[in-house]
């Protein structure tokens, strides 16, 4: 079972509910004539719990859903802390939030470094720096972060738009 914001599913509440019966129909007597009954009855209950689904589709066309950009970030991350090509590496975060003053008055803080700052940076263990910039399948850099990734490889860095974690290993070398 598992808890979803504090709260069971459906279907876990519906197996739940399915096995306190079938506990209770365990107790009837093997000769009282509405054994079968509930049992078959039970069998249809229990029939009809949908199973998990594993797979998110998108309703327009069918097709699989392509997976978010923090899900590729968060891959990517894993996979270069162990790399052992890899010296450091981080989430660049860029933004802008909000902050309540004392008197209740909200304000924006900034977090921005440059424009165009790539998601992840890290230094390889020979001291070249490299800059990731992570995109979902088929999505591009803006121009800021193509111009930040060309003056990066132009400096020496590697640098490099990233769609899949599987890229990595190949881009590091």
């Amino acid at each position: 079972m598992r808890l979803r914001r504090g709260r069971r599913s459906l279907r876990d509440t519906m197996r739940a509910g399915l096995a306190a019966q079938r506990l209770y129909a365990a107790g009837v007597a093997d000769d009282d004539p509405r054994r079968a009954a509930n049992t078959e009855r039970l069998d249809r209950l229990a029939a009809s719990i949908a199973p998990k689904r594993n797979r998110v589709v998108r309703p327009v066309d069918g097709k699989p859903a392509q997976p978010l950009e923090r899900d590729i970030q968060k891959a990517c991350l894993m996979l270069l802390r162990v790399h052992p090509k890899v010296a450091a590496v981080w989430r660049q975060n860029s933004g802008t939030f909000t902050e309540q003053n004392q008197d209740g008055s909200m304000r924006y803080i900034s977090a921005h470094t440059m424009p165009g700052l790539p998601d992840i940076m890290g230094f390889l263990k020979g001291g070249r720096m490299f800059a990731f910039e992570v995109k979902r399948p088929g999505n591009r850099a803006t121009p800021l972060q193509q111009a930040f990734i060309d003056r990066a490889n132009a400096a020496g860095a590697l640098a490099a738009v990233v769609t899949d974690a599987a890229e990595l290993p190949a881009l590091l070398g």
